[in-house]
This record gives C-alpha cells, sequence and structure tokens, in this order.
C-alpha cells in the first residue's frame, strides 16, 4: 500500500497532494503544510529535489493510510440470558408461574459497552400495547453490570453488587416492592429500559415515588440508554 502511494504521489501537483493529506489523517498535517508550499516556489536542483519532496510526503501519506483504523465504542446494550430481544418472555417471570399478579422472579439482566461516563443505573420495566407501568429499579451502582435473577422482596436491593439501589412496583404495598412481571391474558409487548445517569443518586426521587416519577426522573438525567423487549400472553 505504501510503496503504491508513494509511487502516484510523485506525479500529483503540490495543492493534490494537500487536499489529500489533509483528508487522509490530522497527523500527516504537520509534515504535509511545509512540503507543499516549498512545492508551490521554485526549488533549487530542479526535478530532483522536488521528486525527493514528493517520495517524502508519500511516505507519510502512505503511513497514514495503512495505519488501523481505531473502532469505535460499541453502543450501550441491554441483554437476558433468560430471553432475545423480541422473544417470548418465559412464564418463570409472570403472574403465570405461581398464578397471581406481582412479587414474581425477575429475570438476569446485563448491560455492556457504551462510552458514557454513568454516575449509577435505572431500569424500568413497561406493557407497550397498554402503556402499564410495571416496575422500576434506580440507583444501581455504576460499577454494576447487570441484576441477577430473582431479585428479593424489599424498598432497599439487597444484593451485595446492588448496594444502594431501590426498587419500586405498581400495585398495592403488598406486592410493589418486588419485581412485577407480565400478566396481560393476551399478546402483549414489554419493554426494560435500561437508562445510564448522570448522578448518583436520581433527584426527588424517595419510598412514596411511584414507577412513572422513577421513569420521569431517569428520562431527564440519562446520558445513554438501551432497551430490551419480550412478548407475554401470560394470565394467572
Amino acid at each position: 500500500m505504501v510503496a503504491v502511494v508513494m509511487a502516484a504521489a510523485t506525479t500529483l501537483a503540490p495543492d493534490r497532494i494537500f487536499a489529500l493529506t489533509h483528508r487522509v489523517a490530522p497527523v500527516t498535517r504537520v509534515w504535509s503544510d511545509g512540503l507543499v508550499r516549498n512545492l508551490r516556489r521554485p526549488l533549487p536542483g530542479g526535478s530532483f529535489v522536488r521528486k525527493f519532496a514528493m517520495v517524502a510526503l508519500s511516505f507519510f501519506v502512505g503511513m497514514a493510510i495503512a495505519a488501523p483504523a481505531v473502532a469505535a465504542p460499541a453502543p450501550l446494550a441491554l441483554t437476558s440470558t433468560a430471553y432475545k430481544n423480541n422473544g417470548n418472555i418465559p412464564d418463570k417471570y409472570s403472574c403465570a408461574f405461581d398464578h397471581k399478579a406481582g412479587n414474581d422472579i425477575s429475570p438476569p439482566l446485563a448491560w455492556t459497552g457504551g462510552d458514557v461516563a454513568a454516575q449509577s443505573y435505572a431500569l424500568v420495566f413497561i406493557d407497550t400495547s397498554n402503556g402499564g407501568k410495571h416496575w422500576a429499579a434506580w440507583d444501581v451502582p455504576a460499577s454494576a453490570t447487570g441484576l441477577p435473577e430473582g431479585l428479593k422482596k424489599g424498598y432497599d436491593l439487597v444484593e451485595p453488587e446492588l448496594k444502594g439501589a431501590h426498587q419500586r412496583a405498581m400495585g398495592n404495598a403488598s406486592v410493589n416492592e418486588q419485581f412485577f412481571g407480565p400478566c396481560p391474558r393476551s399478546k402483549h409487548k414489554y419493554e426494560f429500559t435500561l437508562y445510564a445517569v448522570k448522578v448518583k443518586n436520581l433527584p426527588g426521587i424517595n419510598k412514596n415515588s411511584k414507577v412513572a416519577d422513577v421513569e420521569a426522573a431517569a428520562k431527564k438525567a440519562a446520558v445513554g440508554q438501551a432497551k430490551l423487549a419480550g412478548f407475554s400472553t401470560a394470565k394467572p
């Protein structure tokens, strides 16, 4: 690659090489600017000096072209080992498992990638078919890379890796402190949304907050997000 570029560059006009080096990579600009300025003036030594300058310049152009590209950071992604995106949510994580709504087993979740500087994470689980806001977790530590299956009941998440995080679900006091899974009785689409949040603690959110409050605060403080969708027809 470098040899081909060097050979070709000796036939190019100075202005053409100047444009090429500036388009290929900024690192060549320091070397090309001075050389091209000289190529625009008559040079002692005639064609030999001109050709030498062309070859030197083409060497740096070739280095820039041949250099491997730096991969862009992977986007923030949310996954589960329980089901694939837009797949069917297993009954284990719904009201069909114990034949009653609420206090359900939460699926395992994991997140990867993203170049966002998150101070914490928040998750919201909603029924997109009717807008029902089922469950939320927030103030999840920035060091966390997922949620284990079967979060324990309680406003404060007791799992060691989630220290400081909280949860809230829809429904009355008997079911609003644990994951509230699908229970649509017909086919509905559900979404987990992961929010990478720019603050350690969501402002204005406390034990009396509802899932909708958590969602609104997370959206306002988000610096990135990812979704995981699934379908369910569960019934008690």
